[in-house]
């Protein structure tokens, strides 16, 4: 979902890094699902994408109740 919204924003993974103050390579990462962000990661990375952290949570749950 974040390399979702970060694509439709036309962002880099080094945009995101810079705006959340966190490293590219954590970006990649979490967005491969190779890493289970805390919760400071994630309120970063939306606040990064200028996303609200209740509807990422939302999305979230939805794909995770759907069994994707």
């Amino acid at each position: 979902m974040l390399r979702e919204e970060r694509e439709h924003q036309g962002l880099s993974k080094y945009a995101v890094a810079e705006r959340s103050g966190l490293s590219e390579q954590m970006v990649g990462y979490v967005e491969r699902g190779l890493r289970h962000p805390s919760l400071e990661t994630v309120v970063r990375l939306a606040s990064a994408l200028d996303i609200d952290l209740g509807d990422l949570i939302k999305k979230a749950y939805k794909t995770v109740s759907r069994g994707a």
